[in-house]
């Protein structure tokens, strides 16, 4: 679930991060920027990672590892749109279906 939530993070950074041009042309190397409902569903989904927490460890331990992930996630998405912009969205994808993955079978298991 923790996983899951640090993915979340990651793609609502990753849509906040496409709204503004200077991002959008070092993610997708080519000049405009994505459309406004892409930066209020951003913060939608930065908003949504906290459920899985509050799933997890309850409401106040679950809020402070909410914000722990947040800026986690946000050094993550930092770190590569300082050196490699066009990593950002693989790196996202990736780590969604992972955690997806990991999510499925946490539950078959249980």
């Amino acid at each position: 679930m923790i996983l899951f939530s640090l993915s979340l993070c990651l793609l609502g950074f990753v849509l906040i991060a496409l709204n503004m041009p200077k991002h959008y042309e070092q993610i997708c190397q080519r000049k405009g920027q994505w459309h406004k409902a892409s930066l209020w569903l951003g913060y939608a989904i930065l908003l949504a990672a906290i459920y899985p927490c509050y799933l997890t460890l309850g409401m106040s331990i679950g809020i402070a590892l909410w914000l722990t992930l947040l800026t986690f996630a946000s050094l993550i998405i930092m770190f590569f749109l300082s050196y490699k912009g066009k990593v950002i969205i693989p790196l996202t994808l990736v780590s969604l279906l992972l955690s997806a993955g990991l999510l499925a079978q946490q539950s078959l298991l249980a």
